[in-house]
C-alpha cells in the first residue's frame, strides 16, 4: 500500500500515510474560484476527544467557514488520525496531523497549493492539535513519517481546545482524565503535547473561542494559553462566548449564548480574511 498521487480534481479522499495496514486519509477540497497563484490551506481538524470523530462532521461543523474560504481562494483539508483505541500515543496522533499537512507540501505542485501559508483550526480535541500544528516544532513530531517537507502555520483558531494535557502544578482545565485514554503515557509525555509549553515571542497569531460554561473543557483553558501568549509579547486572543457551552450552545435556561455558533463561524471568516490575498 503506498499514499496517494493526487490529480487536479477539486474534491478528493486521499490517503496521506500508510502505517502498517492502517490507511490514513484526509479530504481535501480545492478553491471553487480559479486561482492563478498558490492557495493558501485551511487545515480543519475534528474534535472527539481524541477517541472518536472523523473529517466528515468538522467539514460539517465548519461548513459556513469552509464555504467562504473556498470561494475566496482557500484550499481546506480535513485529516483522519489515528484514536486512542489504536493504542497510539498522544505524540502519534500529533505526527499524524503534522504528516497530513507535510503530505500537502509534498504535493504543492500538483494541487496549486502554498505550503507556507497554512491556518490550522479544529474543535475541542481538533483544536488541541490545531495548536499543537502551529506552535509546536515540527521536526520533534515525525512519528512513522515517510515525508520530510515542511509548512509554515501562519494563523491559527482553535474552538473550545484543551491546551493544559499535564496535571502538575496546574488548575483542573478538563472534566475527565486523559490520561484514562492514553493510560501508558506518562506525566512528561503529557507536558510535550501541551500546547501551552510551546508559545514564545515568535508564535503565529492565535485566536481561540471558548464557551464561558463549557463544562468539558473548561474556560480556564484557554485563559492559560493566552496569558502564556501576553507573556511572551506575541498575537493571541480569546473570545467568549457569554453563557456558552462546549459547542457555543446556550447553557443557560431563558437566555442566549453570545456569539453563538454562527457568529462563532464569522469570526473564523474574519481571522481567515486576515490572511486572504498575502502572497500575491
Amino acid at each position: 500500500m503506498s499514499i496517494s498521487i493526487p490529480t487536479q480534481e477539486r474534491e478528493q479522499r486521499l490517503v496521506y500515510k500508510v502505517v502498517g495496514e492502517r490507511k490514513l486519509e484526509l479530504i481535501y477540497w480545492g478553491p471553487l474560484n480559479p486561482c492563478s497563484k498558490p492557495a493558501p490551506i485551511y487545515f480543519t481538524i475534528t474534535g472527539g476527544g481524541w477517541h472518536s470523530g472523523t473529517p466528515e462532521s468538522m467539514l460539517g461543523f465548519s461548513k459556513i467557514s469552509i464555504d467562504w474560504a473556498r470561494q475566496n481562494g482557500w484550499a481546506v483539508a480535513s485529516p483522519v488520525y489515528r484514536l486512542s483505541g489504536e493504542g497510539v500515543s498522544m505524540h502519534q496522533i500529533v505526527s499524524d496531523c503534522m504528516d497530513a499537512c507535510r503530505y500537502l507540501a509534498h504535493y504543492a505542485k500538483e494541487l496549486n497549493l502554498d505550503p507556507q501559508r497554512v491556518v490550522t483550526s479544529g474543535h475541542s480535541a481538533g483544536g488541541h492539535l490545531a495548536l499543537m500544528m502551529a506552535l509546536a516544532p515540527h521536526d520533534s513530531f515525525r512519528d512513522e513519517s515517510e515525508l520530510t517537507d515542511d509548512f509554515k502555520v501562519i494563523g491559527t483558531i482553535p474552538l473550545s481546545p484543551p491546551t493544559v494535557l499535564f496535571t502538575q502544578n496546574v488548575p483542573q482545565t478538563l472534566a475527565f482524565g486523559v490520561q484514562e485514554l492514553f493510560p501508558k503515557m506518562t506525566e512528561k509525555d503529557f507536558y510535550e503535547t501541551s500546547p501551552v509549553n510551546y508559545v514564545g515571542a515568535t508564535s503565529c497569531p492565535c485566536l481561540t473561542v471558548a464557551g464561558d460554561k463549557d463544562d468539558l473543557v473548561f474556560p480556564n483553558s484557554s485563559d492559560i494559553l493566552i496569558e502564556r501568549y501576553k507573556q511572551a509579547g506575541a498575537d493571541g486572543e480569546v473570545v467568549y462566548s457569554h453563557n456558552g457551552g462546549h459547542c457555543f450552545e446556550c447553557k443557560v435556561e431563558n437566555a442566549v449564548s453570545k456569539p453563538d455558533f454562527g457568529e462563532v463561524q464569522n469570526i473564523i471568516i474574519s481571522f481567515l480574511n486576515r490572511f486572504t490575498g498575502h502572497g500575491e
